[in-house]
């Protein structure tokens, strides 16, 4: 169970950057108030080792998507995949 209130379960939250820094960090803060994820980075095995630190603290299974957030077509596929 995350260790936060839950103040965020049955909210999803995209967190650009998630892979390193502030940005993981603040994808963990998020997990642990129980919202569900989409993770974006450029790079996808970063992303990948955080989902699993993310379930082992028993968040939501997050979505883990690789896209530069200045490619205007990989925006629109993350914002359908989130919305699916």
């Amino acid at each position: 169970m995350p260790s936060g209130d839950g103040r965020l379960k049955g909210r999803t939250a995209i967190v650009t950057g998630a892979s390193r820094g502030i940005g993981r960090e603040i994808a963990l803060l998020i997990a642990r108030e129980g919202a569900m994820l989409v993770l974006v980075a450029r790079s996808q095995e970063p992303l990948r080792e955080l989902a699993r630190e993310i379930r082992a603290i028993g968040a939501p299974e997050p979505l883990v998507f690789a896209a530069d957030v200045k490619n205007a077509r990989e925006i629109d596929e993350l914002l359908d995949k989130t919305l699916d």
